[in-house]
């Protein structure tokens, strides 16, 4: 019985083990046939959906580099639109001098710019001018290692419709322009050109921009390869080829290129609705099947949409395809027959203990762990070693649960240890914490990176709107901003320190503060290298200190004084000039995000603080003068007074007359003071007077008065007369003309005698005022006067001729064809230009006729008060307008007149050049009056 039991036991062995060995082999044949059928119908389009899906994000990826690379450049010009934006609040003679500043650093520090430029519509530069077209452009450009700059007047005859700017000007966008090329250099270069319009009140002033090369998106283009024989290529919303592997297509339209897939797949009208655009279609050149696909992104708010494409071959993905699928089928075939010989013999080695087994596995796969119980099996084969196995994977995987019970409750610092170093649930769980406390931490830090940028934004908006207020009052303005960004960036105290400077030194004065005890305002001056504020001045660098002394002053808080914990000090710096240094203490650490916020805001306060200042001089300035003048006035109806009452009582002349004295010698720096003696000779003359006539003393003491001019009969008799009523002990008043160094003079003179103890007159004083620029305005208005009177003369003319003539007026093409009748100018060039019509040409011509007289007058006083710079700059314009009306002579001396303003000639030599100007121009205008009334 026994041993029929274990032949029974043994051929139920011998069946399991064929059994197990038919049921695997079939069970793998079966499963080798539907993957490879999978493989062979499916694996082909999966994976070149899984191609296309890698074109479209390496296309968005790099998309988003080249749109960040333009909206970076967006960001650049919308800081400088802003700063235009305060140009009302900024001198009008310093105005151009602060953008042009501007616009010439941007040029330096960005060398990927081609240009930088702004152009300004006239009227708000000229308030003279009162159309709403013409405009100045000034441009700087990189020439080597130089940065220079051209100004040119455009639009002049009116806007053109159909530009780019007058798009601009009615829609008030910013813009990005259609690639074009330009000569950069020796080479030509596909380029762009970017900018914001200028709003000041809501009205638009111009714009303001620069030119870049797009060689660099040439280059990042041509690293996008995700496949072999892939090409990717960057597009305009017009369709133009920005970038491209094949140079020789780069500025070539793509719609051109591929006309018949950009019709049926509507490829224009897609790009610049902003839809992505991808297709297949059967390249005509190598006869294979592409895809192709258009990913568009914005530059900046424009609406100007540019796309990066990427067209690569589908026939060489199923290539590669159908190669892998041959190696698989051959791997497959050999390792099904090795399978089948292995499972034949372990099938039979693991039957016996695979009850115990399969039990044990059954409450694992149920997740019954804490119940199981270790295997106890003593083959001393594979069969032990996969019992102990099980065993340690049961003592694993219960620590593991432990582990994992842990975790869940939040307990990161549990000691786990996995069984092995290939222990992938173990690793993976210790994984798993780690991505976890990953995760925490990455959160903690974005939500503080998020905190910090918000935090600094608000503050920078807080303290943009805090600075438009107050700015007539650099006290109060200074307390307001100390006191708020004391309480803003959480410190203690703080002290805002301002420049000053006097003929001998310069120190910092506390302007204004918050929380300082009494020892620090007791302490309002700081010269250089006085303490850590003192060396700040010196060195113009943000100083941070974390170690502070215990010396250093204390801070009295509710809990009594102690030292500070750190002290920041960061410099106010306009145009790298230090105009002051913020100081702020704090009992605790200062963040870094903090100091970099007070570094940031600091810019624009030493800005305020800088305009303010400029502001308050300014109206001081002018009170001062006003003050001085209504002063001089008085005093000059006071010294009438006085001198009439000594002619009558020459007693009390006497007594007075140190009085009186010490009085001339007050208002000698105010007014022309001359001391004659009874010969007329110039004994004493003050400061004033000599820098008027741009005199030494040794030049005039000592002369006669008059002796340049003596040359004559009745020149000398009239000196023997004048001198002889002085000698008689009358005052004379008279009016002094005289042009000297080709500037004309005009002096309003009072001459006195002075008389000694026995009522001798022993010498003369002689009063002056210097009234040459009411005469100058006389005569301007004189002139106005007859140009009025030209002009209604004029105009009678006209209607007088149109109503009486009944012949027909010249023909201005005639005139314009013989230009031998006129004398001076010569409008074939303007003619060309304006392509021949007649009423733009007149309106042209009127333009100039208004604005050139008041350019000559603006040059004339910018070379009186030696303002070089913007002197240049006006007289490039006007040479730009007398080439357009072919004036060579005033186009000839403007030149000599740009070569001595190079040399700040201020004297005679350019004031005789602008006159000369300005007579040429006046015969000029008769001739282009001619023209008008054609």
């Amino acid at each position: 019985m026994t041993g029929e039991k274990k032949y029974r036991f043994r051929t139920y062995r011998i069946s399991l083990v064929l059994k197990l060995a038919l049921g695997i082999s079939a069970s793998t044949a079966l499963v080798y046939f539907l993957v490879f059928r999978y493989i062979n119908y499916d694996f082909e389009s999966v994976a070149v959906k899984e191609s296309k899906q890698l074109a479209k994000t390496m296309a968005y990826n790099h998309g988003c580099q080249i749109q960040a690379e333009l909206n970076g450049i967006m960001v650049e010009m919308r800081m400088l639109g802003n700063t235009y934006a305060t140009y009302n609040t900024i001198p009008k003679a310093q105005a151009r001098r602060f953008f042009d500043a501007a616009l010439q650093k941007i040029a330096y520090d960005n060398p990927r710019y081609a240009s930088v430029w702004d152009s300004w519509e006239f009227r708000f530069i000229n308030p003279l001018y009162t159309n709403n077209f013409g405009r100045i452009k000034t441009t700087f450009y990189r020439r080597g290692n130089y940065i220079l700059n051209v100004v040119d007047s455009v639009n002049f005859g009116g806007d053109d419709v159909n530009s780019m700017y007058y798009a601009i000007k009615m829609g008030k966008k910013e813009f990005i322009t259609e690639p074009y090329f330009y000569k950069l250099g020796d080479r030509e270069v596909l380029m762009t050109s970017i900018g914001v319009p200028i709003i000041l009140n809501n009205e638009f002033a111009g714009i303001v921009g620069v030119d870049i090369a797009l060689d660099e998106f040439t280059q990042m283009v041509d690293t996008i390869k995700p496949f072999p024989g892939s090409v990717a290529f960057l597009v305009s919303d017009k369709s133009t080829i920005i970038a491209h592997p094949d140079k020789s297509l780069i500025g070539k339209s793509f719609l051109a290129l591929d006309t018949a897939n950009s019709r049926i797949f509507q490829i224009e009208e897609r790009l610049k609705a902003g839809s992505t655009i991808d297709y297949e279609h059967l390249s005509p050149e190598q006869k294979k099947r592409l895809y192709t696909v258009f990913l568009p992104f914005e530059a900046g708010n424009t609406g100007t949409t540019w796309a990066l494409a990427i067209s690569m071959p589908l026939t060489s993905i199923i290539e590669q395809v159908n190669k892998h699928m041959d190696f698989t089928r051959e791997i497959a075939y050999y390792g099904f027959v090795l399978l089948l010989i292995v499972t034949l013999l372990i099938s039979y080695m693991i039957i016996s203990p695979l009850t115990k087994t399969t039990k044990v596995l059954n409450e694992l796969a149920l997740g019954n762990i804490q119940s199981i119980q270790k295997l106890t099996i003593r083959t001393g084969d594979e069969i032990q070693q996969m019992s102990e196995s099980v065993n340690q994977v049961i003592v694993g995987l219960k620590h593991t649960l432990a582990f994992a019970d842990k975790i869940k409750g939040g307990s990161f610092d549990y000691k786990f240890k996995p069984l092995s170093t290939n222990d992938t649930l173990g690793n993976s769980i210790l994984n798993m914490r780690d991505s976890l406390v990953k995760a925490t931490h990455e959160k903690q830090r974005r939500k503080e990176e998020e905190f910090q940028k918000n935090w600094s934004s608000q503050g920078l908006n807080l303290f943009s709107v805090l600075l438009r207020h107050d700015n007539d009052d650099l006290n109060k303005l200074s307390q307001r901003i100390i006191t708020k960004l004391v309480d803003y960036v959480e410190v203690q105290c703080g002290a805002i320190y301002l420049l000053e400077k006097t003929a001998y030194d310069q120190h910092l004065e506390l302007f204004a503060s918050c929380g300082f005890p009494k020892d620090r305002l007791n302490q309002s001056e700081i010269y250089e290298n006085q303490g850590p504020v003192g060396r700040c001045l010196i060195e113009k660098q943000t100083i941070y200190m974390d170690d502070v002394p215990a010396d250093f002053s204390k801070i009295t808080s509710g809990l009594g004084k102690s030292n500070p914990r750190s002290v920041l000090i960061t410099p106010l710096i306009v145009n790298e000039e230090i105009l002051g240094v913020i100081e702020l203490e704090s009992l605790k650490t200062i963040d870094e995000y903090k100091i970099a916020f007070v570094e940031t805001v600091g810019v624009p306060i030493a800005s305020t603080f800088s305009m303010v200042r400029i502001n308050v001089r300014t109206a001081k300035l002018l009170e001062e003068s006003r003050i001085q003048a209504d002063e001089l006035a008085q005093q000059e109806e006071e010294m009438r007074q006085n001198m009439e009452e000594m002619t009558a009582t020459q007693e009390e002349s006497r007594k007075r007359e140190e009085q009186y004295l010490k009085f001339i010698h007050s208002v000698s720096s105010a007014i022309l003071y001359i001391e004659y003696d009874m010969s007329g000779n110039i004994t004493e003359v003050n400061d004033r007077l000599l820098q008027l006539f741009q005199m030494t003393r040794d030049q005039v003491v000592g002369k006669k008065i008059g002796s340049y001019e003596f040359n004559s009969k009745e020149k000398t008799e009239q000196r023997t007369v004048f001198w002889g009523r002085l000698k008689s002990g009358e005052t004379i008043v008279q009016e002094f003309y005289a042009k000297y160094l080709g500037q004309e003079y005009w002096l309003h003179e009072t001459y006195t005698p002075i008389y000694d103890q026995n009522g001798e007159p022993f010498k003369v004083v002689n009063v002056a005022i210097d009234i040459s620029e009411e005469k100058r305005k006389e005569r301007q208005i004189e002139k106005l006067k007859e140009k009025l009177e030209k002009v209604k003369k004029i105009e009678g003319a006209k209607k007088k001729a149109e109503k009486e003539l009944k012949a027909p007026l010249v023909d201005l093409n005639e005139i314009l064809k013989n230009e031998s009748q006129f004398k001076y100018i010569k409008l074939s060039h303007l003619f060309k230009v304006y392509k021949g019509d007649i009423r733009k040409i007149q309106n042209i011509l009127k333009i100039y006729r208004e604005a050139v007289p008041h350019q000559i007058e603006e040059m004339r006083q910018l070379l009186i008060t030696t303002d070089w710079d913007p002197l240049k700059a006006r007289i490039i314009g006007f040479r730009t307008k007398m080439t357009y009306l072919g004036l060579d002579e005033l186009n000839n001396l403007s030149r000599h007149f740009e070569k001595q303003v190079a040399l700040q000639d201020a004297d005679g030599n350019a004031l005789g050049t602008i006159d000369k100007i300005s007579e040429i121009w006046e015969e000029a205008e008769k001739e282009l009056q001619t023209i008008e009334l054609t």
